[in-house]
């Protein structure tokens, strides 16, 4: 039977923690700083020694960048060393590129005949299902890689060169994708009308000629002969003439590479030591040897990697990389976290238990290039990642041996160094494992933030349908930590806006129909969606926006609310019943909704914007166009997704990416079938909409620009008001409308104040928000990163002096360093210029009236934020200020269940709350005579 948390329960927990000081000490600690930081055992990371006695390596490493290539790395960095050697090179490397290139052509020719095969089951069988959720993955296995070279051969990196998307396969990949799961679709449909095996063939290669066109315009066309000549490390010259891949590689690999087997430590206990195994419609070449394990015990297997390296032979492997590592200090090491003890609970599981029940699996491939032995046993091991050599020992990472017995699952080897009885089990028949086993994974492996960008559908989403836009175009969304770009969105033109509007227009008498509660119901599910997803979402919304991970995780909570709190809200919609003051008339008063409504969302906010506008319009049965920011559109494509499968009816909501705003806007808003616009974003942009609006005299709403002061008087509690202030000001790396722009703080105590919020504000870990650790990401874009700048340099030319940072670090990305800036002058830009950056700067005042003028002296009127013990003063000041909010005493206001808006520049109506759903509904008279 159910049991559901009583209150007891709950009042058990809290007061449990509330009287242990080492739980206390540990939130302290965890909520300043990363997790890994605080568990890190000290005494592990001081006590390595990362030489080893055995050392094989002396070239440079190699990068997969953004690609799941490990497998074929390792595999290549293993071939290379002999190759090297016998052409008298320093260093050498094989294409990657050419071999991802036949990989994925065979792979897709592999996928398409699992589809046959499985043409009858139903779609949600789980092998069809497993199958259908990753058809382009970039991983792979030891025999897969075999497989590869035996057929197709190998060149030199000069002959294929790695192109960009090798080194960022995300979005070829998701090409790919949608070919492979089409022919899929076709396939079984011709099936279910009777073709055969062979007729199924024949449709399957248009498909894999598809895939090859795709994989030539990615990775460009593998050579078929090249000229191969080259000098030596002792400036001789050699010349091998013109050569096919597959003379190349009978030339120059130096080991019996079809003499290699793997080997794997599975200690399930349904795997039996010294059987074979194999996985369900595991590989890539048809026709290719099976991928065999042979399972044997972790003692051989260190054993005969140890052996390897001795004799001068590196290591193929493959483990769970992201367990107990520390990519700064490139270590491996199986006590290197104690998680345990920061959280007082018992995390300890067997190698066994993690495998059954996921929490490990083979995740990365490397190579084993050295060896620390001591009396006959291994104590260390070197690694050669492909991560490239910024990290670690120049990309050489340490693994303690504790490590490998926990971590590592599989190795190649040489079969002849197995014995009698483990070469024979080799030639038993394998027990084939389902296709979904962990024993599989590496070669599904393929990044996760690829993974999470590529599940985003990336079309226009209009009357229920993913569409590309009228005329093909696409705009890019670019990580502002990288600047690179990592999805490619439809672009839509005027006539994709006004078939959106038809869409929004024609669902709307059914929508408005539809009984509240149906209406809630749909918001809950999308609520209780949105939270399952919340990591993949969070990720997502890093990698397009920039925030640390734990800011879009709070978004995530912060945006899903809204669509709980409103599912609440539609049920409760109501009227009201009078009778008129002569008695002769009974007034009747009911909510209608508005009608098709249009809706821009800005950048900085991208989920929670959406869902603050979404889910009060969903709950009053209003349809909606909704236009989010052209910088970061992926997370409300997420969010329509995710509508979608909680049940809302086509056209009831459309979303339009475009990069061209105001040309697809305007005629929508002049539409005379259009209700209501709602806008977040900048005042100007604001006027401009609010300008275009007033011809069909619609509904509005506007959330515009702030410069909120944050007022710290004479009786504040100074570290309180600094907390407040990180919180105020740092927010979303301070690109909010409601981050507190101007620090105005009474003159005895700004010395104090500005020393604490510097010193706090220089602390912050600058980086990827991916990252961590990362207290702050980039800004948005490179205009926003030059306005901040712009800004502080002024400021500074005016007389402001700088207390920390005051620049942008050098590095790749739009980053700005945490500025505090002390003695502005009024005259400053900041004073009247919303910042949006993570500047925070310190003006003073003598007394209250002084501190309420200037802080009303501004257009905006978003929010304020005053600190005082004074209960009195807290009430006068906040009667006083001109603004539609208020923080007292804390640094963040803003809260679903609150009426969220502004006044004067800061716009009108209001967002949230009971008050947010009436900005979509129409009140009706009827009057009734009796």
């Amino acid at each position: 039977m159910e049991r559901a948390l009583s209150s007891p329960e709950l009042e058990r927990f809290a007061k449990e923690f509330a009287a242990n000081p080492a739980y206390r000490l540990a939130q302290n600690a965890v909520t300043k700083t990363s997790i890994d930081d605080v568990a890190l055992d000290r005494a592990v990371v001081t006590s390595i020694d990362h030489s080893v006695s055995h050392l094989l390596d002396d070239w440079g490493v190699t990068n997969q960048k953004k690609s799941g290539r490990c497998w074929l790395f390792a595999g290549l960095n293993l071939l290379r060393v002999g190759a090297a050697q016998r052409m008298g090179l320093k260093d050498f490397e094989f294409s990657q590129n050419y071999l991802l290139f036949w990989d994925k052509l065979e792979k897709a020719n592999h996928w398409l005949e699992a589809m046959i095969e499985t043409a009858e089951r139903d779609v949600d069988d789980r092998t069809v299902a497993h199958l259908l959720n990753a058809p382009t993955d970039d991983g792979g296995q030891w025999n897969m890689f075999v497989a590869l070279v035996r057929k197709h051969g190998l060149v030199p990196k000069v002959a294929m060169p790695e192109t960009q998307s090798s080194a960022e396969t995300h979005r070829m990949n998701r090409g790919l994708g949608r070919v492979l799961r089409r022919a899929a679709r076709d396939l079984r449909a011709r099936a279910a009308a009777g073709e055969d095996a062979e007729q199924l063939r024949e449709a399957k290669s248009e498909a894999v000629a598809a895939v090859y066109r795709i994989l030539a315009i990615h990775l460009g066309t593998p050579p078929e002969r090249f000229w191969w000549q080259w000098m030596d490390k002792d400036r001789g010259f050699h010349r091998d003439g013109e050569l096919t891949p597959q003379e190349f590689a009978e030339r120059y690999i130096t080991i019996p590479l079809d003499d290699y087997v793997c080997i794997v430590h599975d200690p399930r206990a349904s795997s039996r030591v010294g059987q074979t195994y194999t996985v369900e419609y595991l590989g890539n070449v048809v026709g290719a040897p099976p991928v065999v394990y042979l399972n044997v015990e972790m003692d051989l297997m260190k054993s005969l990697a140890r052996d390897a390296i001795t004799g001068g032979e590196p290591v193929w492997f493959g483990c769970d990389t992201d367990k107990m590592s520390n990519l700064e200090l490139g270590l491996w090491d199986a006590g290197l976290y104690d998680y345990s003890a920061v959280y007082d609970a018992d995390l300890s599981m067997t190698k066994a238990e993690r495998l059954v029940h996921h929490e490990t699996l083979m995740t990365h491939a490397m190579l084993f290039t050295g060896v620390d032995v001591v009396d006959g046993l291994a104590r260390r091991w070197r690694v050669e990642n492909s991560w490239g050599d910024e990290k670690a020992d120049k990309g050489y990472w340490t693994m303690n041996d504790s490590w490998f017995g926990e971590h590592v699952f599989e190795i190649a080897v040489s079969r002849d160094v197995l014995s009698e009885e483990l070469q024979a089990a080799l030639d038993v028949e394998p027990i084939v494992l389902p296709a979904w086993d962990p024993m599989g994974a590496l070669a599904g492996l393929d990044g996760h933030e690829a993974k999470v960008v590529d599940a985003v559908p990336t079309g226009l989403f209009i009357g229920g349908d993913w569409r590309s836009a009228e005329d093909g175009r696409q705009l890019s969304v670019e990580d502002p930590a990288t600047t690179e770009v990592i999805a490619e969105v439809a672009d839509a033109s005027v006539a994709d806006g006004t078939a959106a509007l038809d869409a929004a227009v024609a669902a709307a008498p059914t929508w408005a129909a539809t009984p509240p509660r149906d209406r809630g119901e749909i918001l809950r599910r999308a609520y209780e969606l949105i939270t399952e997803r919340a990591d993949d979402l969070a990720l997502l919304m890093t990698l397009e926006m920039g925030k640390p991970l734990k800011e879009s995780k709070s978004e995530i909570t912060y945006g899903a609310e809204f669509f709980r709190w409103f599912s609440e809200e539609a049920v409760r919609i109501a009227g009201r019943y009078s009778v008129a003051p002569n008695g002769a008339t009974r007034l009747l008063t009911m909510k209608q909704p508005v009608g098709p409504c249009l809706m821009i969302t800005p950048w900085n906010f991208p989920l929670a914007m959406g869902t603050r506008k979404i889910g009060p319009a969903v709950a009053a049965g209003c349809t909606m166009v909704i236009k989010p920011a052209a910088l970061t559109p992926l997370s409300m494509l997420a969010l329509a997704d995710i509508l979608t499968q909680a049940g809302l009816p086509p056209g009831v909501l459309n979303v339009l990416t475009t990069s061209s705003t105001g040309k697809v806007m305007e005629p929508l808003i002049r539409d005379p079938r259009l209700r209501k616009l709602t806008f977040t974003g900048s005042t100007e942009v604001g006027r401009t909409l609010v300008a275009q609006s007033a011809q069909g005299l619609l509904r509005v709403s506007m959330e515009l620009g702030g410069n909120a002061p944050f007022l710290v008087f004479a009786d504040a509690d100074v570290d309180a008001a600094v907390e407040g202030a990180m919180l105020a000001k740092m927010r979303n790396v301070g690109e909010a409308c409601t981050a507190a722009n101007r620090f105005l703080v009474h003159e005895s105590l700004a010395d104090e104040f500005t020393t604490k919020l510097a010193q706090r504000m220089s602390d912050l870990r600058v980086g990827r928000g991916t990252d961590d650790g990362v207290d702050v990401g980039p800004l948005v874009e490179e205009k926003q990163r030059d306005k901040v700048g712009e800004l502080v340099d002024d400021a500074v030319e005016a007389g402001a002096t700088v207390a920390t940072g005051g620049s942008a670090p050098d590095r790749t990305g739009w980053f700005y360093t945490p500025t505090v800036l002390s003695d502005v002058p009024p005259r400053a830009r900041m004073f009247r210029e919303e910042i949006f950056g993570p500047v925070a700067p310190v003006f003073t005042f003598a007394d209250d009236d002084e501190a309420v003028a200037m802080a009303n002296d501004t257009e905006f009127g978003l929010v304020a934020y005053a600190f005082t013990r004074d209960v009195s003063r807290a009430l006068n000041v906040a009667e006083r200020l001109e603004t539609g909010m208020v923080g007292l005493n804390q640094g963040i206001v803003s809260n679903p269940s609150a009426p969220f808006g502004g006044v004067k520049a800061s716009g009108f109506g209001r967002e949230g709350g009971a008050e947010g759903i009436e900005e979509y509904l129409e009140t009706k008279y009827v009057g009734l005579k009796l």
